[in-house]
């Protein structure tokens, strides 16, 4: 059965796979290969930077996150819920839930011990 996958905005869901280069860490030449075999014609001699500016606009564009990759290799869907919106993150919902239950079942002078 096909699912929706809910995650929050944490870096660490948001990384490509190994196929995908590391766009900060490419030599000038490596960005001009790139994006050749993306099929970018570069007019002019640009600059190591502006070149690494246009490797990472081209994979922001056409690459997916590795786990929307898999997810959809399966047939399922993923979601990232919007940064700092805590109130969608159902695991802070679950954690507000517990800590709920704990301090009406405790008072002040209640030791875990």
């Amino acid at each position: 059965q096909l699912s929706l996958v809910h995650m929050d905005n944490e870096a660490y869901h948001k990384v490509y796979g190994d196929h995908v280069p590391k766009w900060s860490t490419m030599r000038k030449h490596e960005c001009m290969e790139f994006l050749h075999s993306k099929g970018i014609k570069l007019e002019s001699e640009y600059s190591a930077v502006v070149l690494k500016v246009l490797v990472k606009d081209w994979i922001l564009a056409n690459e997916k996150f590795e786990c929307v990759r898999l997810a959809e290799e399966q047939g399922h869907k993923v979601l990232f819920t919007p940064p700092y919106h805590s109130d969608l993150q159902p695991i802070e919902l679950t954690w507000a839930w517990i800590r709920g239950k704990f301090g009406t079942q405790h008072s002040v002078g209640t030791t875990l011990a």
